[in-house]
């Protein structure tokens, strides 16, 4: 507990790995060694959301990186390498990527993450909004609305059994 007049330390070190949100990032290392798990990148502009599935799927033994896509910056928008460079670390270090029809750029981000053959999509949709996107769905696993924790890990092991 933070008293009045006491300074807040960092605790970033306190949080776990798997729940530390990775920025943006067009440089080398956003992905730690491998482990031997499956890695999976959650990408969804809800922060909370994203904590979430990292703590169930970090739970069901996967290594968890997490990505809020374009426009996650508190309001400001953020450079997002998957759309301006056609190429982004942290999708290149999945196994399976977990997005959302949620961003603005939902439709470019799904036809770039299934048109070069890269990890796994399972792509969080209502069904109908997943059909209006069938056509950069490729082979994407759709993961039906409400989410639960069952659905959620499902979809993510279909999506890894398909690659």
């Amino acid at each position: 507990m933070i008293r009045i007049g006491q300074v807040a330390e960092d605790r970033t070190a306190e949080t776990p790995p798997m729940l530390r949100q990775k920025q943006h990032r067009l440089g080398p290392g956003p992905w730690p060694a491998r482990s031997g798990r499956k890695r999976v990148l959650i990408e969804n502009g809800d922060r909370a959301v994203r904590w979430a599935y990292a703590g169930i799927l970090g739970e069901a033994g996967y290594d968890v990186e997490s990505c809020g896509g374009p426009g996650d910056g508190d309001g400001e928008p953020v450079r997002c390498p998957l759309l301006e460079e056609r190429r982004c670390l942290l999708v290149d270090g999945a196994d399976v990527v977990v997005s959302t029809c949620d961003l603005a750029e939902s439709r470019a981000i799904l036809a770039r993450l299934t048109s070069n053959g890269g990890p796994a999509v399972v792509f969080e949709a209502p069904e109908a909004t997943f059909d209006r996107f069938r056509d950069v769905a490729g082979k994407s696993i759709a993961l039906p609305v409400p989410v639960t924790g069952a659905s959620l890990r499902a979809a993510v092991a279909d999506a890894e059994a398909s690659v």
